[in-house]
């Protein structure tokens, strides 16, 4: 009887011990799973002919473990990938790490398709590299099953929307007339400007390049530039007066040329030496006014005028007085005398 309960007794912790060995391997197994979780899953496993899914690998660690996260080109089997994104981890409350990588694939190829088990490798606190396989995703692709005519057609023809955006057009119609308007109406008044500017047309012999300089200069004077605030116009009034007298008085051409093209054209031109220097300061002081925005003092400007004046009164030509001959006459009277010649 005793070695009987004996036996039983012997019988009864070896079941134990076998009964804790699978608890611990059970144990073992589930912490190392808890440890490091992969599952795979789609948004939709029915979809049309080049429709597009999003794959996405879910894992599940703690923080001691590292691994790799599958390349973009990861094998899809039949399908193609579009886009791929490894999101950030995120923290749990139990302090593992949410980890998710995503692929948009689509397929152009239908029937029963899978996605294949995805390999993943990890590596513990440990040093020692594990491998975790998800299970095949099944998908199925459907054709759009086009009619008889065909899933190809012709575009349909443009049509016209009744009460449409026609307004546009023509606002857009009065900004072009108006500006149009605008543009035309400154130009006319620049040319009337202009026009008062002339000179009155001379009809008779050729007039001295100094008069008609200072016939426009005190045409500009009685303007009122300078007291209307017209500066640069005032400036370049004068200036253009001063080059149309170089070019009478020096036959040289001007109004296309530059201040400096002007000069070396007067020097090429060999003028006389008491002129050749007077005229460069005066086009300076004009271009600063014209080109740099230069406002000189009132007087510096109501002296302008008179420097132009003196440019031309100080290089006008004056041509010499032609001495006429005084026809001697046949039979000359003796003065006091009053006696007629001898006839013959």
């Amino acid at each position: 009887m005793i070695g009987i309960i004996r036996n039983r007794t012997s019988i009864c912790w070896k079941g134990t011990w076998v009964i804790a060995l699978i608890l611990v391997i059970f144990a073992i197994n589930a912490w190392g799973q808890e440890r490091f979780l992969v599952t795979a899953s789609v948004d939709k496993d029915t979809i049309y002919i080049g429709d597009l899914i999003t794959y996405t690998l879910t894992i599940t660690h703690t923080p001691e473990v590292s691994f790799q996260p599958p390349p973009p080109a990861a094998n899809l089997g039949q399908f193609e990938v579009r886009d791929y994104q490894v999101l950030p981890d995120e923290k749990l409350r139990d302090g593992r790490l949410h980890s998710q990588v995503r692929w948009l694939i689509s397929t152009f190829t239908t029937g029963d398709l899978q996605i294949p088990p995805a390999q993943i490798v990890y590596t513990d606190s440990a040093g020692q590299a594990d491998t975790v396989s998800t299970s095949a995703i099944s998908i199925a692709v459907e054709s759009l099953h086009p009619g008889m005519d065909g899933d190809i057609r012709d575009i349909k023809p443009p049509v016209s929307l009744p009460g449409g955006r026609v307004w546009i057009y023509w606002l857009a119609a009065g900004l072009i007339l108006a500006a149009a308007g605008t543009a035309l109406f400154l130009r006319l008044r620049k040319r009337k400007m202009r026009r008062d500017l002339r000179t009155i047309e001379y009809q008779g012999p050729p007039r001295p390049a100094h008069e008609i300089a200072l016939e426009e200069l005190e045409r500009i004077a009685s303007l009122n530039l300078v007291h209307r605030g017209l500066i640069k116009q005032f400036y370049t009034e004068i200036s253009e007066v001063i080059k149309r007298y170089i070019a009478r008085r020096y036959s040289i051409q001007t109004m296309e040329l530059t201040t400096a093209e002007l000069m070396a054209e007067m020097n090429r031109a060999s003028l006389p030496e008491e002129h050749s220097g007077l005229f460069g300061p005066f086009f300076e002081e004009c271009d600063l006014v014209k080109f740099a925005k230069h406002v000189p003092a009132e007087q510096q400007m109501n002296g302008a005028l008179d420097e132009a004046r003196r440019l031309v009164s100080a290089t006008k030509n004056e041509p010499l007085a032609e001495i006429s001959e005084i026809p001697v006459s046949a039979n000359p009277v003796i003065a006091g005398k009053g006696e007629n010649p001898p006839e013959e």
